[in-house]
């Protein structure tokens, strides 16, 4: 990696670059490249193959819009699986929920969890001296075709659909989460951005749609996450989960007591608003 600036590209004809002002951790992992590295506007930013996962200015968006959003919209989520997630930062959210008792976080790679444990403590902060949390090194493909544990939500936080993600984008992976889930229960999964990569959560609901009755799209905006608004997939086989009237939200988010720096009932119900270039299917067509 360039000690002057980190580039992330969209095919050809886009990149992104941040100034590398120090590189505090650098490793080839046995699954990707891994860095850690500095920068005087956004903190300390974690970056695997050269793709920026987060950065400590705006880490909280993402990881408040997945975690929050799925567990608001269950009556009474007990038990949860992570899938992937090695900053801590979703793990960190979802124990923030009085009702859960149980997560398990299953991550392919150990040297990410180490990587940002040492290097971007202020993610995961005590996440995994809580009791309730279960650290399950292994790949989650094999994990999720082998438990025979259920959850009330699965929240799928992988890299993008290349390399040791692909597999957690297929429709086979979809069916075996289904069937982990309890009744009632709700699985969720981050599509990127549909600006840059034209129909990929699209064919991410078609997917979920064979196996859920439920399923919809919901967006944030990451200002580092360049190129527009990114997208996370919700996928229900019960009625009314996703269309919560927002005095339920609310309801629930007041019970719960405490503070959030984005995610609120307004935005939560908001959230599920698309604009027509994310769902008309001639721009999908056009865009690839």
């Amino acid at each position: 990696m360039d000690l002057r600036e980190s580039s992330q590209q969209a095919g050809t004809h886009f990149s992104q670059k941040f100034a590398v002002e120090q590189i505090l951790f650098e490793k080839k992992s046995q699954f990707q490249h891994i860095c850690v590295f500095h920068n005087t506007g956004l903190g300390r930013v974690l970056v695997l193959d050269n793709i920026v996962q987060t950065t400590e200015l705006d880490e909280f968006i993402y990881h408040e819009m997945f975690a929050h959003v799925p567990l608001f919209s269950h009556p009474n989520p007990k038990s949860v699986l992570i899938i992937g997630g090695g900053d801590g930062g979703l793990l960190r959210e979802v124990l923030r929920h009085p009702s859960v008792e149980t997560v398990d976080m299953v991550e392919i790679d150990a040297d990410v969890v180490h990587a940002c444990r040492k290097f971007m403590p202020f993610i995961c902060r005590d996440a995994y001296e809580d009791p309730r949390s279960n650290l399950i090194i292994d790949d989650a493909l094999v994990y999720i075709q082998e438990t025979e544990k259920t959850y009330d939500v699965i929240l799928c936080d992988s890299t993008d659909p290349t390399g040791p993600s692909e597999a957690l984008f297929s429709p086979a992976f979809f069916d075996m989460c289904s069937e982990s889930l309890n009744s009632g229960g709700i699985f969720v999964n981050q599509c990127g951005i549909p600006f840059l990569r034209g129909n990929h959560h699209h064919k991410v609901i078609d997917d979920l749609g064979l196996v859920f009755s439920e399923v919809a799209a919901y967006q944030t905006t990451v200002p580092t996450y360049s190129g527009g608004p990114m997208v996370f997939v919700m996928a229900t086989k019960n009625s009314g989960v996703i269309d919560l009237p927002v005095e339920t939200i609310n309801t629930r988010y007041t019970a719960a007591e405490f503070k959030t720096l984005c995610y609120n009932p307004a935005v939560h119900k908001a959230a599920f608003a698309l604009p027509e270039y994310m769902t008309d299917p001639l721009w999908l067509k056009l865009r690839g």
